[in-house]
C-alpha cells in the first residue's frame, strides 16, 4: 500500500538487502513477508540478499552495513553476493514467493533509476524496511553554479529561546560584516 501510494510497484525493484540472519525461523517469516508483499506481484524473481554472510551479524550495525551495501551498489551498479551458501533453507519456499538470492555478483541496469530496499530488524523487535532510489543522471541534475543560487537554511540551537535570539543576531551580524551571502 506504502509502495502504490507513491506510485511505485514491486516490479520497481531492483533488490532487497535482507535481515537474513540465516536462522531457521527468522529467515522463513522475513522471506515470507517480503514474497507474499513484493515477490508474487512481479513478473520475475526479485533478488535478495544480506550482507551477513560477508561480515557476519553486527548486531546494531547490522542496517547501517546492508545501508553501505546499498551506496556501492548505487555507485558500482553491481550488487555484491550473498556468500557462503551450501543448501538454502528448506523451510523457505522461495518459487511459490518469486524470490531468489544473490549468490554471484549481480549487475544492475545502466538504463533507468535504480531502486533497492533495506529491510532490518531491532532487537526491540521492530522491523524498517526503506526504499532508496538513485540519484537522476548527471545530465538531468542542475549545475552546481545554480543550485548555490537559492538559499540554503542555516539551522541553529540553544538551551533557551533567549540564547537562540542573540545567538541568530550574533550570526546575522558576523554575516552582514564579512560579506558573506
Amino acid at each position: 500500500q506504502t509502495m502504490s501510494a507513491i506510485g511505485l510497484k514491486a516490479e520497481d525493484l531492483d533488490y532487497i538487502e535482507a535481515h537474513g540472519t540465516g536462522t531457521a525461523i527468522g529467515d522463513p517469516i522475513e522471506t515470507s513477508a517480503i514474497g507474499r508483499a513484493l515477490g508474487q506481484q512481479r513478473s520475475q524473481k526479485l533478488p535478495i540478499g544480506s550482507i551477513k554472510s560477508n561480515m557476519g551479524h553486527l548486531e546494531t550495525a547490522s542496517g547501517a552495513a546492508g545501508l553501505i551495501k546499498l551506496l556501492y551498489a548505487f555507485e558500482k551498479r553491481v550488487v555484491p553476493p550473498t556468500i557462503g551458501i551450501n543448501t538454502l533453507n528448506p523451510l523457505i519456499d522461495f518459487e511459490a514467493l518469486n524470490l531468489e538470492v544473490n549468490q554471484a555478483s549481480m549487475a544492475l541496469p545502466t538504463d533507468k533509476p535504480l531502486r533497492m530496499s533495506i529491510n532490518s530488524f531491532g532487537f526491540g523487535g521492530s522491523n524498517a524496511h526503506v526504499i532508496l532510489e538513485s540519484a537522476p543522471p548527471a545530465s538531468q541534475r542542475p549545475s552546481a553554479a545554480a543550485a548555490t543560487e537559492q538559499a540554503l537554511p542555516l539551522l541553529i540551537s540553544a538551551k533557551s529561546e533567549s540564547s537562540l535570539k542573540a545567538y541568530a543576531k550574533q550570526l546575522a551580524d558576523w554575516l552582514e560584516h564579512n560579506g558573506a551571502e
